[in-house]
């Protein structure tokens, strides 16, 4: 059994589970599943294959950096599309 509860570490998969949920929670698209390996793999400094709460800590703040630059752009797009509406 994974997770710090277990082994100590979060594995890949439980990862993937949590930024699904995450992206679902904020209405955010999923990234692919070789953008969330590449992302374990920089955060698994230690290269032991899960990470520990300071490398969890880590991913966990690429993630919501990630969500939040993409929230800022369709933030952007729609007002950008209602002052064109507006303009119309």
């Amino acid at each position: 059994m994974g997770g710090w509860d277990g082994d100590g570490l979060l594995q890949r998969d439980e990862l993937r589970s949590a930024v699904a949920t995450v992206c679902s929670d904020l209405g955010i698209s999923l990234p692919s599943s070789e953008k969330i390996d590449l992302l374990f793999a920089a955060c698994d400094t230690n290269h032991d294959g899960g990470l520990s709460p300071d490398e969890f800590r880590t991913f966990v703040g690429h993630v919501l950096r990630a969500a939040a630059k993409h929230l800022e752009g369709e933030i952007v797009a729609l007002q950008e599309r209602l002052a064109a509406e507006r303009a119309a």
